[in-house]
């Protein structure tokens, strides 16, 4: 064995050995290495999009999972219990690494899975300059590293979904199809367990799989629909077995299909009018360009403007139209899809994808690009998302420079490599215009989803009166929280749910506090799995002023159930103010012990009390 790797690396022939290894690095292809590479520039620049934003709600439900599974899973009824494709890789990432590393470990693999998937894709399908194009494009567009870099569930099924999209291009086209099916199943299934939505979208799937099967291999496709079942079915034996170790129930979905099943046949209460949200709707701007340059494309191709779009470049563009009409037609049946950015993102794999199909038909102007042309195109798209994405300088009018520094750098980059082909082949006028078009189009998108209204999320005071910030890469230049304390937000509810662990391992507390005194309070008790609006307005224990006898009585059943309490107050008459509202409803208030935790800026104190009835 010793002598087999002499021979293969000789020490006595060093320059031997540094051309094996220049061979292997010369195989190597170098836009993978940048995509490795983008979202740690994009992290180092400004990491505010890997933290979810405090005040929210879902996202940190999701984190209290991560943190204490083994406390929360089993007993767990509701559906945000049963995403397991999701919380079980987040309980491994918490589980083995700090915090802030298990953070960025899991977000940014799972960029990696979805922008690397869609490169693959499209490297197969478009051409590699295409490709890189669109999965850059992908990897820092502003709602995207909203929701990979977010604890909520759509970041993890767009992966997943990417993934799934892929595999089924290898199916369509290799030797080894059989594995690839099954694997795509697999990856379907975990997307359909994070969110049941992504059932939604199996038809782009099926349909896609149908058309690029028919050019290639033509496998079976009763077999092949078939082996894509049971990849969905050894998901979802692998997730149930999971399940019965922490809570020994296999069926762990049952609660998501229960509320898929109540939600699906009555008006969505979260709906509104299209005239409340749709000003303030950016999410949905780049889809639209998406779709009308699709159609701008193809119009140009039939009157020979341009080159014809290849046919199997084609199904991708149709597989987009298809997904975009599946979101409308839920919006006409009075489901809110289009209305929540956190659903439309599961648009942005199709999108993408027919992104790179358009650029395909711009494939002349781009292999005619030198080398340096072609990275002046790239660098300009990832430049103009680094000032875009840069947190707010003081004083505030060096902020309003930099978005101009942005708009004007954009677009002087993405036109330089254009203009130098116009000049030479000015035959290529429409296919450069139209590329220059939609790389600006990009761009421009991308500023107006940073720049989005930041007044309160408007769903949240139309239900229950309570004010949630509104999403989205808004914050990461509108909103007055810097970097460093998304950072200290975060850090400081995990080591909150660290400590309420151990002093609380039934997971039995109920927070009671002031949402208008820390933001980061709600995040806590969310990731307590404990939020309740009733409990926000401490002293006070109703939702509103002047409340109902009804009302009054369902905050009395709430403290019986719930006797052991913990406040969360920076006042130092908290147990005094306490003690006086519970009087009010006929309760005392038993003190226990109080503890209190520090983070950067950022403390919660914690008063620990039981409450006992007084007639008792």
């Amino acid at each position: 064995m010793n002598g087999n790797w002499y021979q293969r690396y000789p020490l006595n022939n060093p320059e031997d050995m540094y051309k094996r290894i220049a061979t292997a690095l010369a195989t190597v292809d170098k836009n993978l290495l940048l995509l490795l590479f983008l979202p740690w520039l994009l992290a180092l620049n400004n990491d505010v999009w890997l933290f979810d934003l405090h005040g929210q709600i879902d996202p940190w439900f999701y984190l209290g999972f991560f943190l204490r599974l083994e406390q929360f899973l089993p007993g767990h009824t509701y559906y945000f219990g049963t995403r397991l494709a999701q919380i079980i890789p987040g309980y491994l990432a918490f589980k083995f690494f700090p915090p802030l590393i298990a953070q960025y470990l899991l977000h940014i693999s799972f960029y990696y899975l979805a922008v690397i998937s869609i490169y693959l894709l499209l490297k197969r399908t478009v051409g590699s300059r295409s490709a890189l194009l669109a999965s850059v494009m992908m990897g820092s567009y502003g709602w995207f590293l909203t929701a990979i870099g977010s604890n909520y569930v759509d970041g993890f099924g767009i992966a997943y979904y990417c993934a799934a999209i892929y595999l089924l291009v290898l199916a369509a086209q290799e030797k080894q199809w059989k594995i690839f099916l099954v694997l795509s199943g697999v990856f379907y299934g975990l997307a359909i367990h994070c969110n049941l939505f992504w059932i939604a979208l199996a038809p782009p799937l099926v349909l896609y799989y149908l058309l690029a099967n028919f050019k290639y291999r033509r496998n079976s496709v009763i077999y092949s629909g078939l082996l894509s079942l049971t990849g969905v079915l050894i998901a979802t034996l692998a997730l149930g077995i999971i399940s019965i170790l922490f809570n020994g129930k296999f069926l762990f979905f049952l609660p998501s299909v229960n509320a898929a099943l109540y939600f699906l046949p009555i008006k969505n209460p979260w709906k509104i009018g299209w005239e409340l949200w749709l000003s303030n709707g950016f999410w949905v701007i780049f889809p639209l360009i998406t779709l009308i340059s699709g159609t701008v494309l193809f119009t140009l191709s039939q009157f020979k403007k341009i080159p014809r779009i290849q046919p199997i470049n084609l199904s991708l563009q149709i597989c987009f139209l298809l997904s975009v009409l599946i979101f409308l037609g839920f919006e006409l049946r009075g489901k809110p899809i289009l209305q929540f950015y956190f659903y439309t993102t599961y648009l942005l794999p199709s999108t993408f994808i027919a992104i790179g199909a358009q650029l395909s038909q711009l494939e002349t102007v781009l292999n005619r690009l030198k080398p340096y042309q072609f990275s002046l195109i790239i660098s300009g798209i990832i430049l103009w998302a680094l000032i875009l994405y840069r947190s707010p300088t003081e004083p505030p009018v060096l902020y309003n420079q930099a978005i101009s520094i942005a708009l004007f750098l954009g677009a002087l980059w993405l036109v330089l490599g254009v203009a130098s082909v116009l000049m030479r082949h000015p035959t290529q006028k429409i296919l450069s215009s139209a590329l220059a078009t939609l790389l600006l189009s990009f761009g421009v998108m991308n500023l107006t989803s940073v720049l989005m209204n930041t007044s309160p999320h408007l769903i949240s005071t139309h239900l229950v009166g309570v004010s949630i910030p509104a999403p989205g890469p808004t914050f990461i230049l509108t909103n007055p929280v810097n970097r460093s304390q998304r950072r200290d937000a975060f850090s400081l509810t995990v080591r909150t749910q660290q400590y309420l662990a151990s002093v609380d391992p039934k997971a039995q507390l109920l927070p009671w506090y002031n949402i208008d005194e820390l933001l980061v309070y709600r995040s806590i008790a969310c990731s307590a799995l404990r939020w309740i609006p009733q409990t926000e307005n401490f002293p006070s224990t109703a939702l509103k002023p002047n409340p109902t006898p009804e009302e009054v009585e369902q905050v009395k059943t709430l403290f019986q159930q719930n006797p052991n309490v913990v406040i969360m107050s920076q006042k130092n008459e908290a147990l005094e103010l306490a003690e006086q509202s519970l009087k009010q409803l006929g309760f005392d208030a038993q003190f226990i012990f109080a503890h209190e935790i520090k983070q950067g800026e950022l403390s919660v104190k914690m008063t620990f009390i039981k409450v006992n009835s007084i007639n008792t």
